[in-house]
């Protein structure tokens, strides 16, 4: 196992550790962090579904693969390459650990998918200083690094559906954001790039 393969493990190790911490911490004050599918319909709610359906599957073949138990075939020979692999494997690093920052910035507001039932107090702080959306940036530089990683079709059709799937969820937590914060969400969106070097 080369030291990249590792990294993809301690990287994947630290987003499922943040879930089940955050799982955890929910549960005991009583509250739901697994928010997927409530008051939705048609298209939305089935891409809610697919989502943490999706993650397992994509965190298995990680697993898989970094262990070596699977070798799917890569795209070209100059696209598996050292420099290449040690890039995505820092970048998934980074993501993890971004993932982490934005989950603790969260604290009690933390959740998948849209919890239409629950109105918390507007998160501003920690990660959320630098992004309105640092989870998903987060989880978009875990997932291509996967990809500059592990370079095949597998990981680019999931790279590919995380950017579709998680561009949609801001659109819709932003409309749902406006509509409940108004004057409050603007002012922060207007501070806030929507990523990080632009809103």
């Amino acid at each position: 196992m080369a030291w990249q393969d590792t990294v993809a493990l301690i990287a994947l190790a630290i987003y499922l550790g943040t879930l089940a911490w955050k799982f955890l911490e929910k549960a005991k004050n009583g509250h739901r962090v697994f928010a997927v599918g409530h008051g939705k319909r048609g298209f939305s709610k089935v891409l809610e579904w697919t989502f943490p359906l999706g993650l397992a599957m994509l965190f298995g073949l990680v697993f898989v693969t970094a262990t070596g138990w699977f070798s799917p075939r890569a795209f070209a020979p100059w696209f598996d390459a050292p420099p290449v692999h040690t890039t995505g494997a820092l970048l998934a690093l980074l993501g993890a650990t971004g993932f982490a920052w934005a989950a603790h910035s969260m604290r009690d507001a933390f959740r998948m998918g849209i919890d239409t039932t629950k109105t918390y107090s507007l998160v501003t702080r920690g990660a959320f200083k630098h992004s309105r959306n640092p989870t998903y940036v987060s989880m978009w530089m875990l997932f291509g690094g996967y990809f500059l990683l592990y370079p095949n079709a597998f990981f680019l059709g999931a790279f590919v559906f995380m950017v579709f799937a998680l561009s949609h969820q801001i659109a819709r937590e932003e409309f749902l954001l406006e509509k409940t914060f108004s004057e409050q969400y603007l002012h922060y969106k207007n501070a806030t790039p929507k990523y990080i070097f632009f809103r």
